[in-house]
């Protein structure tokens, strides 16, 4: 838990200095495509692992030397010290608890927003039953246009009754391109071809593989601010790209794609929230923008086929590679038991002050086996024998600390020269900056004399590039009020073709009516009829029975 924390931990801070350059970057280059690019390897950096970890901050481990364990044996607090430590391991097992409830609640937090996307998502599904696939004619003409973008196959088109922006869906089945129908009778051709070329540059970018980046990014990554921020800048970077990459086709139908996407907002008046695997058209804060780039500003041009392996080449070590520490062994360092003797070694040659008594005692030197007594009695300085035997570790421990001061005066020295160096280059660098700076700042100003020499033409540019937006924000007020004025009226032809219907309706039913009253009239003047035949037919019935019975009365008088 504690290495998965720590990753994350560190890809959040390199997203962070990576999102860092790609705002840089989009601020002094002006090009959509590398700063989507750039947006998308923030992103990437958040899900990458640790693959090539690279060491590239030190730092000192310490190394415990075998000879300091017979010196921590005499003292009794290193011993219940050392006793201790397993207590403390338990005790930072037992804090991981806290941990895990952090990571359960990032769970949880992923979990929520996966079932949000999960509702979206089938909720734009069930909204999609009502599609119907375009004719044959339209299909063949996206198909003429994704060649033209560079596609071998184009999405399938369909249309939908719904309000909805056009959109590339990812689908079971394959990509479909999904255009609304009323939308489709609005556009003209050329304003129509301008917003299909959009959304087939979206399918050759590959950009609904980055709505799934997207998505895995701020699943995990749901609590850091930067991803949403980034996914922001994101889909800006991306709908630019394609906006310079439908005017490189389409040089001269500026005018009409941006009338196109002014008709598209009117449309979409009240825009739904889209599933995180569709790729629309823009959102609408963003329109103003977008028009000036596409009416004021010339596409650029596609970066070359070397410069994009180069970038990806970069951009797959930084992703790749994860900075970490390397752990240096202190060598000289460890022996700290000895070196923290030496402070207190100093003061045994302090006996030898006094030089006279060595003299006297010279005959007592056959009590040399009592020597080994000398370390188990360490508080009797005063015994002679003491210095001969602890001068050697003493002279150890000077030469020790000597070579440990030459060492960290070579380091010192070795710092000093780095910053030295570090400053000299960004002296430098502050002054070829400076000199760059002097010379763009004259040619500014010989530029601008220009200008004052020959005119306000700048003035009148920026004049008329604010009159090409008024017109712009006009045509936007015209075609809302239009598509307003559109809608009353099929709302009131709506109403006439029902008034009609239920005339009509009101028609059909009086004259069934009348129609039913003539069939019954007709049917009881043929009962009528029929009863007078009857009758008739009984009566000579009768007259038949009575000249029978006259016949069989006379042939029996026979």
């Amino acid at each position: 838990m504690e290495a998965l924390t720590h990753v994350a931990a560190t890809n959040a801070v390199l997203a962070g200095l990576l999102a860092l350059g790609a705002l840089l970057v989009g601020r002094l280059v002006r090009r959509p495509p590398l700063t989507h690019a750039l947006w998308s390897l923030v992103l990437l950096k958040l899900l990458m692992p640790p693959l090539l970890p690279w060491p590239l901050f030190e730092r000192a481990t310490p190394v415990a030397p075998p000879a300091a364990q017979p010196v921590t044996n005499s003292p009794g607090p290193l011993t219940s010290a050392a006793g201790a430590m397993p207590t403390a391991a338990q005790a930072a097992s037992a804090g991981l608890s806290g941990t895990e409830w952090l990571a359960l609640g990032l769970l949880v937090g992923a979990a929520g927003f996966l079932g949000v996307a999960w509702h979206r998502a089938r909720r734009f599904r069930r909204l999609l039953r009502g599609a119907r696939p375009a004719g044959a004619f339209l299909n063949r003409h996206v198909q003429r246009l994704a060649r033209e973008v560079g596609l071998r196959r184009a999405p399938a088109l369909w249309l939908v009754p719904a309000r909805l922006s056009p959109l590339i869906w990812p689908s079971l089945g394959g990509l479909k391109l999904v255009l609304p129908a009323t939308l489709l009778r609005i556009l003209s051709t050329e304003e129509r071809d301008a917003l299909l070329l959009h959304e087939l540059v979206h399918v050759r970018r590959r950009d609904y593989w980055v709505r799934y980046l997207e998505l895995a990014a701020i699943a995990a990554f749901w609590w850091y601010p930067l991803v949403w921020w980034a996914r922001r800048r994101l889909h800006q970077a991306e709908e630019q790209s394609c906006d310079e990459w439908v005017l490189r086709l389409r040089p001269r139908a500026a005018r009409d794609y941006a009338e196109g996407l002014i008709k598209t907002v009117a449309f979409v008046s009240a825009p739904a929230s889209l599933p995180a695997p569709a790729t629309g058209a823009g959102e609408a804060r963003d329109l103003e923008q977008r028009l000036r780039r596409i009416v004021m500003q010339r596409p650029n041009r596609r970066f070359a086929r070397p410069a994009r392996f180069a970038f990806a080449a970069v951009a797959l070590t930084g992703l790749t590679v994860f900075p970490g520490w390397a752990d240096r062994p202190q060598a000289e360092e460890p022996p700290p038991a000895p070196s923290e003797a030496v402070p207190a070694l100093p003061a045994v040659p302090a006996p030898p002050a006094a030089p006279a008594p060595p003299a006297a005692p010279v005959p007592s030197a056959p009590p040399a086996p009592m020597v080994p007594a000398a370390p188990v009695a360490p508080p009797a300085p005063v015994v002679p024998p003491v210095p001969a035997v602890e001068a050697p570790d003493a002279a150890l421990a000077a030469q020790r600390q000597e070579q440990r001061l030459q060492s960290e005066e070579r380091r010192a020295l070795r710092r000093l020269t780095e910053e030295e160096e570090r400053l000299a280059a960004r002296l430098a660098a502050a002054e070829r900056e400076h000199t760059r700076r002097l010379v763009s700042a004259e040619k500014e100003w010989a530029r601008l004399k220009q200008e004052q020499a020959e005119g306000s033409a700048g003035k009148e540019r920026m004049q008329a590039a604010q009159e090409a937006l008024e017109r712009v924000r006009a045509r936007l007020h015209e075609v809302q009020e239009q598509a307003l004025a559109h809608q009353q009226q099929v709302l009131e032809r709506h109403q006439r073709t029902m008034e009609h219907a239920r005339a009509a309706a009101e028609r059909a039913h009086a004259q069934a009516e009348a129609h039913q009253r003539s069939l019954e009239k007709k049917y009881q003047a043929m009962e009528r009829e029929l009863g007078k035949q009857l009758r008739a037919m009984e009566e000579q019935v009768r007259k038949l029975h009575k000249r029978l019975e006259r016949l069989e009365s006379d042939r029996s008088e026979r």
